[in-house]
């Protein structure tokens, strides 16, 4: 039984039972598929990180570890949204000069929408395979309005980079859920096509430090010379709260802000597990407006971490030529010295990315303070 992307080895019907579950198994490059114990069915076969998606008996995973060169076997955990309804509009954006394409892994973008129906350039359904990803849940469709939405319907909800072009990968279900795997396939794909990817999406890793298989991927698309801009993650105030991806060693690792002075309580902190200052950067969170989906001029408040990283993925889509004395590899190529000072060079660092300080707002639930007008701020600011 042989498919694109799926191949049974052994019996099938004998070994894979009700027991059996998804794993990803690494690998250092020279374990065939064949090597895995029989009945293993390979799902994909990664060429972003060494390894593959793979369902079997929770059984055989131990036997599948003692294998010479696999070097880990971890189970195919879900990948969440770090988003929450918005409580009134502090919408405050500036559109920046972009024309770079924009890669949108998500639960799918609403194409009918009069904001995104110019915008969207690509649609592929990664969870299915076929090109027909209608965004039934809302948040791809609002995500990808922060960033590139025209502003036909209202232009205050204008997005960042109006002139980005959108490639939209459904990678998560109509519930907003999904797994790690298919979104490092995701990944892997936008990899190809892609400027820069914004992913809106978390998963919670036992330990955080960029070594599992999903902030393996995003680094290596990043080096590849794909900008990776990523939620933190919604659960702060506490330290190493940072979700993977977003502890991924050459991502933009983007938390919530709240005006010019606080990162609100559920915008997550770091250090990463093995120290490193994560998040990179803040940007506008909480209350913003956006399309909604599944109306042709309609919009919708949301909050999160989930807002945030369209915002600094609309600045890293600008044009123009990368900073002198920059890494080509710190998170792709940025693509214009004022991008690069948006991501990078803001001279003061926001209070509240520190791990454990919480902002002056009142934490982590739907009834997220208001910031006055005359505070908000629609910059992308380091936590540095």
């Amino acid at each position: 039984m042989i498919s694109a992307a799926l191949v049974v080895f052994g019996a099938v019907s004998a070994q894979l039972t009700e027991d059996s579950q998804r794993y990803i198994v690494s690998t250092d490059g020279d374990v065939s598929a064949e090597s895995l114990p029989s009945g293993t069915e390979v799902v994909y076969d990664y060429s972003i990180i060494d390894g593959y998606a793979v369902r079997m008996p929770s059984s055989a995973a131990s036997t599948t570890e003692s294998i010479e060169g696999v070097a880990s076997v971890t189970p195919d955990i879900p990948v969440l949204l770090p988003v929450m309804p918005g409580d009134g509009d502090d919408t405050d954006r500036d559109s920046y000069n972009a024309s770079g394409t924009v890669a949108v892994l998500d639960t799918g973008v609403d194409n009918n929408h009069v904001d995104l129906d110019s915008q969207v350039i690509s649609n592929e359904d990664v969870r299915r395979g076929d090109s027909n990803p209608d965004d039934l849940h809302g948040h791809g469709t609002h995500v990808a309005s922060i960033l590139a939405g025209t502003g036909d319907g209202d232009s205050r909800y204008r997005g960042v980079a109006p002139g980005a072009r959108i490639r939209n990968y459904k990678v998560l279900d109509d519930s907003g859920k999904g797994k790690m795997s298919t979104v490092i396939e995701g990944v892997e794909r936008a990899s190809e096509d892609a400027d820069v990817i914004v992913m809106s999406l978390g998963a919670e890793v036992e330990t955080c430090d960029g070594s599992d298989p999903l902030s393996r991927a995003v680094t290596e698309a990043a080096e590849s010379g794909t900008a990776v801009v990523v939620a933190a993650g919604n659960s702060g105030p506490d330290e190493r709260t940072v979700n993977s991806p977003g502890c991924a060693r050459k991502a933009f690792s983007i938390g919530a802000s709240e005006g010019q002075q606080d990162v609100p309580d559920y915008s997550s902190r770091g250090p990463t597990d093995d120290g490193r200052t994560k998040p990179d950067l803040v940007a506008p969170g909480s209350n913003i407006v956006a399309a909604e989906a599944q109306t042709k001029d309609g919009y919708t408040s949301k909050t999160g971490t989930s807002m945030s990283a369209p915002y600094a993925a609309g600045a890293a889509a600008a044009p123009g030529p990368r900073p002198r004395g920059t890494s080509p590899t710190a998170a792709g190529p940025v693509a214009s010295s004022r991008a690069w000072r948006r991501l990078r060079g803001t001279p003061t660092p926001r209070p509240g990315c520190a791990p454990g300080r919480p902002s002056r707002g009142r934490g982590a639930t739907t009834q997220v303070r208001r910031t006055p007008p005359r505070a908000r701020s629609s910059a992308v600011m380091p936590c540095r």
